[in-house]
């Protein structure tokens, strides 16, 4: 019999598609198609997949994508609902086991969010937990401040948008500061006009990323600044 050790690659792709799935149960009004999509994309790993098979909780996924399923046919999508809660739960069980079986070297990269909107900051982490960082959220510059005079983060990801000093102002502070200068910068926004663009690359920014957010981008981008590809 083939060994779990074997088939690590693909436990790690069915945690990510766990992680992905439990990410759009959270923001379900609003992700309602990606909801299904996940559902489908599971579905066809875990019948396309034959290692899977020894997949320890494979019948108890099987269950969960039937009752996901008949959820979504049957309700209003309502972020109310009980249910809601109970299936993330379920969701969350089967996700801690898959991370089990999937053996990911663990970094020690700091990442610094400064972002005012906490499910954008949520999304990120999310986006990012297979890397195995550790991300530090702030939703306001000073605050930010305050932390980078503590310690050096390896990466920021930085909104445009902030309440008190804006996203500029602060990527302005940071290349200021020559033990802060170095520290890669990705400004984020839902702004993607060419002048706030360029004037972020100008002021020292490596990268600018615009909202609504691609995950396998931001992850890809995060690991090219990291080193880590």
């Amino acid at each position: 019999m083939s060994k779990l050790e074997d088939y690590k690659p693909e436990y790690s792709e069915l945690n990510n598609l766990l992680d992905l799935l439990l990410t759009s149960l959270s923001l379900l009004n609003h992700q309602v198609e990606q909801l299904k999509l996940r559902i489908s994309q599971l579905e066809n790993l875990i019948t396309g997949r034959p290692e899977l098979d020894e997949f320890p909780a494979r019948g108890e996924l099987s269950n969960l994508l039937a009752s996901l399923k008949a959820w979504v046919e049957s309700h209003g999508f309502s972020g109310e609902d009980r249910e809601v809660s109970e299936l993330q739960a379920r969701l969350q069980r089967l996700l801690d086991i898959s991370g089990s079986c999937t053996q990911i070297p663990q970094r020690s990269y700091k990442i610094l969010v400064i972002e005012d909107d906490p499910l954008t900051s949520r999304l990120i982490s999310h986006y990012l937990k297979d890397l195995k960082t550790e991300i530090i959220a702030f939703n306001e510059a000073e605050a930010a401040l305050d932390y980078l005079k503590r310690e050096l983060p390896d990466l920021v990801l930085l909104d445009l948008i902030l309440p008190g000093m804006d996203g500029f102002q602060l990527l302005s502070q940071i290349k200021k500061n020559p033990e802060w200068q170095k520290i890669p910068v990705i400004m984020m926004s839902s702004v993607s006009g060419e002048k706030e663009i360029i004037k972020a690359l100008e002021m020292g920014a490596s990268d600018y990323l615009t909202k609504p957010f691609s995950p396998r981008i931001v992850s890809a981008k995060v690991r090219h600044y990291l080193n880590m590809t």
